[in-house]
């Protein structure tokens, strides 16, 4: 497993999670942790990832083998709202997936 060490000390620091001890973090700074660690895995040379998608119908496809970081279903997965603001989406989008027309923005 390879890691970008520089990625992950930027996020902890931002975080605020470095020089205090592990056991003494809240959930919410343990959830910080675990995203940062995630998102600091570097995927194998030459392995690739089917990228997220908006269908013509205005869905969000987000594939199985799309890089981790999209899986919003998971823990260590961005939310949708990121997804949708990465892919450009429209504000017809952005309606089917939020009732508050000033979330997530």
């Amino acid at each position: 497993m390879r890691i970008d060490y520089a990625f992950l000390s930027k996020e902890l620091i931002a975080a605020g999670l470095v020089g205090k001890p592990v056991d003494q973090y809240s959930k919410e700074e343990v959830e910080k942790l675990c995203i940062a660690c995630a998102n600091s895995i570097l995927p194998d040379i030459g392995a690739e990832f089917t990228e997220p998608y908006i269908t013509p119908t205005g869905e969000l496809v987000v594939p199985f083998d799309s890089d981790p970081r999209f899986h919003f279903w998971k823990k260590c997965g961005q939310s949708q709202f990121d997804t949708l603001r990465e892919l450009k989406a429209s504000d017809e989008v952005w309606r089917k997936y939020t009732e508050n027309p000033h979330e997530p923005f």
